[in-house]
Order: structure tokens, then C-alpha cells, then sequence
């Protein structure tokens, strides 16, 4: 694992507009990455994830890794007094977000890649988890060890792959009744990785272990796409160690589903009754919870 743990993973909830385009998007990610580099900001990992799924409270998150709490809020405070005046202006029209919608996590990285994912592009799953009774923070250690051995073979028998997983628990108030210790994060290059893994692990006997230590919602799918990268010669720790913070050109990336065109993508997402039936099952996860009292400050400055 790395010698520094990143301090923060903070999630910001962003909604489209009338004249929202993947390449308006963009554009934006690009300039903000040029923002990243002007301003100094110390910030591990940046990137855009939009969901499988259709939900009322985002379209799509911007994501940021930051090393320390204080180059966290560091940040924020030079983008209200520098430039947020001038995103919201330019993106007035095309997406809009609000800073009392950000939601800072605690990473634990479980797992180092063992190849790197060198594509600006990842599939990410989340799984929010509460802990059965008697069951603790030991318990899942001990089975991710497991898990880990476990992976290790399947790799040894399959080839080595950029799959890694980290567990990560919330920075900020929960609303009453919301029974969330942790939430399991799992990240592959693409969904031919990912489907192969989750098929042996089925045949494992493992996900009988991890139900008997916590009660999971199910995974919440991402397209992820990265915007800033920390650099340094060992990328494969840049997502979650410091290291100064460079651009990552993007090109344009349609999303992880090469048989639909990105228009294609957007209408079948947007329409398909079977995900739009599933909407009440991930409306009850975390991504979609506000609380009213997780903030004290402008730019969302977490009180826990």
C-alpha cells in the first residue's frame, strides 16, 4: 500500500441542462485542469463519473482526491474567490452544481493494480455496506485479506489485471435512519475485466464471508473518466498518493459501451424501462442522500 493515504475523496453532484454536450463537458474538464495547474492547487486525482443508472439528484459527479484537509479547503477557497465566477458563467446553460453538494469519504485503498490502467477511462462500482451485528472493521480487514489471496490466484491462472478496491467511510452526518458504515469501492479498465472477475468470484465462496460481516446495497456502476493525474514514475499510486498535479488529454472517450454511439448511449440511459424500474432501489443509496446539516461553510467545509 502507499506510504501517504490520501486525506479525502469528495464527490460533487452536477445536473445537466438544455444545452449539455460530451464535448461542452469537456472542454470544461479541460479548462478546470488548466485551473488545477494555475492555481497550485495540491491534488492527487481528478475525474468525471457518470452512472449507469438514472437518478434524480445528479447526472454525473466530478470526483477529486485530495492529499490533506487543508489543501482541500485550500482549494475551494481559491476557486470562490478566483474562479467560480467565470465557470458559472461559461457553463451556465450546459450543467450546473452546487458546493453544498459535495460529499467527502475517508479512503482505505485495499489494493494496488497490478497492471495500470493507462486509459483516461475506468468502470467504477460502489457498494454501500452496514455491518451486521457483532460483525466490525476487523472482520472485513480479515476477509479482504482473504479476498486479496484470492485475487492473486485468479490473476496468477488469468493474467495480471488493473483491477483494485478500496473501502471508504463517510466524512460527513448521515440523516437520521440512513445505516451506512462504509461503502466498498471496486474500479476495472472495462466491463470485460469486470465481468470475468465477478463471474469466478461467484464460483468462490467468498461472497458468503463478506455477507456474514455486512448487509450491502447493491453495486452502483460508473463511467469513469479522468481529468488530472498526479505525476510521478510509479502511476499506479498517483490516484492515491501526492505528487504535482498535471493534465490528462482526454481526447474525446465515448463511454465504456463501444457497440452505442454516445448519443446512443444517452438515449438508451435515459429511457430504458428496466433502469428507470430499478430507480427506487438506487434512490436509497448514499449518493442520493442530502443532509441539511453536513456543512458549515460556503464551499462545503465538512464538520465531521
Amino acid at each position: 500500500m502507499p506510504d501517504a493515504v490520501p486525506a479525502m475523496v469528495e464527490y460533487v453532484w452536477h445536473s445537466k441542462e438544455a444545452n449539455f454536450s460530451d464535448e461542452a463537458l469537456m472542454a470544461h474538464t479541460e479548462r478546470w485542469a488548466q485551473i488545477v495547474d494555475e492555481a497550485g492547487w495540491d491534488l492527487n486525482f481528478a475525474s468525471v463519473i457518470t452512472p449507469q443508472f438514472a437518478d434524480d439528484n445528479f447526472d454525473f459527479m466530478w470526483v477529486m482526491i485530495w492529499p490533506t484537509l487543508e489543501a482541500r479547503d485550500a482549494a475551494w477557497q481559491s476557486w470562490g474567490e478566483t474562479y467560480e465566477a467565470e465557470w458559472l458563467s461559461t457553463s451556465e446553460g450546459i450543467f450546473n452544481y452546487d458546493g453544498s453538494n459535495a460529499f467527502g469519504w475517508t479512503p482505505n485503498p485495499m489494493r494496488e493494480p497490478s497492471v495500470e490502467n493507462t486509459s483516461a477511462t475506468a468502470l467504477t462500482g460502489y457498494m454501500f455496506c452496514e455491518y451486521n451485528a457483532g460483525k466490525g472493521p476487523n472482520d472485513l480487514m480479515s476477509a479482504g485479506e482473504q479476498f486479496n489471496a484470492w485475487v492473486d490466484s485468479y490473476e496468477e491462472a488469468n493474467g495480471p489485471g488493473s483491477y483494485w478496491w478500496a473501502i471508504m467511510t463517510p466524512q460527513f452526518e448521515l440523516p437520521e435512519g440512513t445505516n451506512v458504515d462504509y461503502a466498498w469501492f471496486n474500479s476495472w479498465a472495462d466491463e470485460s475485466e469486470r465481468a470475468a472477475g465477478n463471474a469466478a468470484f461467484a464460483e468462490s465462496g467468498l461472497a458468503g464471508t463478506f455477507a456474514e460481516i455486512a448487509t450491502c446495497q447493491d453495486e452502483a456502476m460508473f463511467d469513469s473518466r479522468a481529468i488530472v493525474a498526479a505525476s510521478g514514475p510509479d502511476r499506479s499510486s498517483d490516484r492515491r498518493t501526492g505528487g504535482q498535479s498535471t493534465r490528462v488529454p482526454m481526447g474525446r472517450q465515448e463511454l465504456k459501451y463501444p457497440n452505442l454511439s454516445l448519443d446512443e448511449y444517452e438515449n438508451t440511459y435515459n429511457n430504458l424501462g428496466n433502469l428507470l424500474s430499478m430507480r427506487k432501489n438506487y434512490n436509497t443509496a448514499l449518493f442520493t442522500i442530502v443532509s441539511e446539516t453536513q456543512y458549515t461553510e460556503t464551499y462545503g467545509v465538512i464538520t465531521e
